[in-house]
């Protein structure tokens, strides 16, 4: 289970605490602007999205279309995200699917972690 935080404009792990269910179950599948992933190398081992709330998507950027307010540069908010155990990986990251940027997560976590600062990845 990940504790995230995004505190204007900038993600943080705020805790992460493994958990062993009585029974294994599915991630959860569903749509959302961020999401964590799971690599080995290039392939895909598991991915887990999610919302920030009050994040939005960003608006479109065609000349006739007027800002509405945004609330993402001042913002802090926190979201609780369960995340599967796995034995595989190399790279787990936070990806924020609207924009592109992607910040590494400690890999792989097999202890409780406190408050940890993001580090941004090289696109």
């Amino acid at each position: 289970m990940l504790d995230l935080a995004w505190e204007k404009g900038t993600p943080v792990l705020v805790a992460a605490t493994p958990r062993t269910l009585a029974a294994p179950r599915k991630a959860g599948r569903w749509m959302g602007r961020f999401a964590l992933e799971v690599t080995e190398g290039p392939a895909l081992l598991e991915r887990v999205r999610f919302n920030f709330p009050l994040i939005a998507d960003p608006p479109p950027t065609r000349a006739d279309y007027k800002q509405p307010p945004s609330f993402e540069n001042g913002l802090t908010t926190r979201v609780r995200v369960v995340f599967p155990g796995l034995a595989r990986g190399s790279r787990f990251a936070l990806v924020d699917r609207a924009t592109g940027r992607r910040w590494a997560l400690p890999w792989p976590i097999d202890r409780e972690l406190a408050r940890t600062a993001l580090v941004p990845l090289e696109p």
